[in-house]
């Protein structure tokens, strides 16, 4: 027997704006904000998006977790892991010939002040400097012509060992030599190189037969390099076949190993995609904890929260984990594994939550101890509990446009409200907030049915493995030539 139930629905662009609107309202986050959110991929066949947003929603909430908003948990992660794409300097190169030309014409001045805000423009753009090294040369080379302007020109050897520091700091692996240096300043630049007083190492690995870059700068061709440097953010990229294989912007606060071939670089594929990848390390939790506190070292933040999905047939029972990392010590503090049913709700995920964070017993929340995996019955509950909102926010425009309307009954009796032309204003709001609410009304509603169908189905189907094998779902997400939306799901036994 075959049956199939299709619900489509459109959804026009005013209403993805809307949402688009509240999302980046709702994700606004505190400049204290310690923890961040990552999405582990443990093996299953579909990322659980709708318990990471209840995760994330919960965790918010918390004011004792202090987390990152999404938004600023990807500008980080962005601006730590920056694609191989050459970034766009040419305005501040620009700017630093213009300086440069004004130095060799003797317009001092002027000089001093272009090269000055090109140089610190530039040692902004660590990625930048990393990815271009080009970029990077010119930065160094226009920041020793602006020490010689104030050492010589101004007689101000204060500012001029001010720059010195900054170059010290961006460009540890670089020393002027003579020709660019009148022996004396160089004398003065050696003294602010980084020592084991107030250095840190930095150890760089890299594959054989290639060779690190850090802030533009080559280092020896050696799988091994150790350097000492400054506390601060370095870019770091690997060079394989005069061909920048990846890159990283790394703090270093501390004595640092940074390895392109270890167990994160092969976990870790952001920005092509932000889920670590911990398939390998599926039973062995503390590993990843170890890549989790990796990633929040990158983007300091001083709590990892990671989750994701268990599938059936594992070697460990099948839920959804959810682990608590100290980025300090780099170790996992606490995970469970639960039944996701069980944290769809706001009060099942901020129970979850607690005993992770406090290490309190689950009240809400019972451990995981089968393998009965994810049903149609979580999925169809957080589905009807989606369509439940998206009907409350039809209710609300449908207010909005009933207060429109009052507002048009009322001018229309008013000559001189009428003339201003309010009345065709209450009109056009009253009819725009009329569509919304339809629309809304009639997501809301296919979304709700949806769900409800899913968890319906799944509780009077069969339950052996061979009946669950012949209970198949689509669900199609598509984009029509008129800018709306379309969703379909299809239930087929």
């Amino acid at each position: 027997m075959r049956r199939s139930d299709v619900q489509r629905v459109s959804f026009s662009p005013l209403f993805l704006a809307t949402v688009v609107v509240l999302a980046v309202m709702g994700s606004a986050a505190s400049l204290s904000a310690q923890t961040v959110f990552i999405p582990i991929n443990f093996g299953a066949a579909y990322e659980p998006q709708q318990l990471n947003d209840q995760l994330m929603n919960s965790a918010t909430a918390d004011q004792r977790l202090l987390m990152k908003s999404i938004a600023a948990r990807d500008a980080l992660l962005n601006e730590r892991f920056p694609e191989l794409t050459l970034p766009d300097v040419t305005d501040i190169e620009r700017r630093f010939m213009q300086g440069n030309q004004s130095y060799f014409n003797g317009k001092y001045d002027a000089a001093v002040q272009e090269l000055n805000e090109a140089f610190e423009e530039a040692t902004a753009r660590l990625s930048a400097l990393t990815l271009r090294q080009g970029f990077a040369e010119a930065t160094y080379m226009s920041g020793l012509y602006l020490v010689q302007l104030h050492y010589f020109v101004r007689g101000n050897q204060d500012d001029a060992e001010t720059v010195i520091k900054e170059l010290v700091r961006y460009f540890p692996s670089q020393v002027p030599n003579e020709e660019q240096f009148p022996p004396d300043l160089v004398e003065v630049y050696l003294k602010h190189l980084p020592k084991t007083g107030n250095g840190v190492k930095l150890n760089i690995r890299v594959d054989t037969g290639c060779f690190a870059r850090i802030n533009g700068h080559d280092l020896d061709m050696d799988p091994s390099v150790n350097l000492t440097v400054l506390p601060g953010s370095y870019g770091i990229a690997e060079i394989c076949n005069d061909r920048t294989t990846r890159a990283y912007v790394v703090p270093v606060t501390r004595d640092t190993v940074v390895d392109f071939h270890d167990d994160f670089a092969n976990a870790y594929t952001y920005p092509a995609a932000l889920t670590l990848n911990a398939q390998p390390f599926l039973t062995q939790p503390e590993v990843v904890g170890r890549l989790l506190a990796t990633v929040g070292s990158r983007v300091e933040a001083k709590f990892v929260f990671g989750a994701g999905l268990i599938p059936d047939g594992s070697p460990v029972p099948a839920g959804y984990r959810v682990m608590l990392v100290d980025v300090d010590k780099g170790q996992l503090v606490r995970e469970f594994t639960v039944r996701p049913a069980e944290v769809a709700t706001r009060e099942g995920m901020a129970d979850l939550l607690n005993a992770l964070w406090t290490g309190e017993e689950l009240k809400v929340v019972s451990l995981r101890d089968d393998s009965g995996g994810v049903t149609w019955t979580t999925i169809g509950i957080i589905t009807a509990s989606t369509g439940g909102v998206v009907l409350a926010a039809g209710a609300v425009f449908g207010v909005l446009a009933m207060t429109a309307n009052s507002d048009f009954e009322d001018c229309n009796k008013d000559a001189a409200c009428r003339l201003r032309g309010d009345d065709i204003q209450a009109i056009k709001d009253r009819n725009l907030y009329s569509t919304v609410a339809d629309i809304l009304y009639g997501t809301g509603g296919a979304i709700l049915t949806a769900g409800l169908i899913m968890i319906i189905v799944d509780q009077v189907s069969g339950t052996t493995p061979e009946e669950k094998a012949l209970r198949t779902w689509d669900y199609n997400l598509a984009g029509h030539p008129d800018g709306g939306v379309s969703m379909g799901v299809t239930y087929r036994w």
